[in-house]
């Protein structure tokens, strides 16, 4: 009764880290947060005690999975950000020389707020 119990435990599990592994390749991210919750209530369960060696490496397994597949997410999410960021902000400031060998700081402050397209 008890493995039954538990049997039933990791296929609800295996069945919600590949619902998590689809929503993540969705880039659904808000759902991942929601996910978590019913896997920390799953995984709390005692009669997991009772899951074999190879149901435990299944699931390991899958969760390692989701776990490369957040980390490239959010890296991804980070590069997008900072890529706004470098838009919004403008070009920076250039540092040349004039004809007299004097450093002359070009750009500086003149942000239009317009992206400049080049082809």
């Amino acid at each position: 009764m008890r493995r039954d119990r538990a049997t039933r435990l990791m296929d609800a599990l295996e069945d919600l880290l590949d619902a998590e592994r689809q929503i993540i390749l969705n880039g659904d991210l808000q759902a991942v947060g929601r996910l978590a919750q019913q896997k920390e209530r799953l995984l709390d369960n005692p009669a997991l005690a009772a899951t074999t060696p190879e149901g435990l490496e299944r699931i390991r397994t899958k969760a390692s999975r989701n776990g490369v597949l957040l980390r490239a997410a959010m890296a991804g999410v980070r590069a997008a950000a900072a890529r706004l960021e470098a838009l919004r902000k403008g070009p920076g400031a250039l540092n040349t020389y004039d004809r007299d060998g004097q450093r002359t700081l070009l750009g500086q402050g003149q942000v239009t707020g317009a992206l400049e397209r080049k082809a």
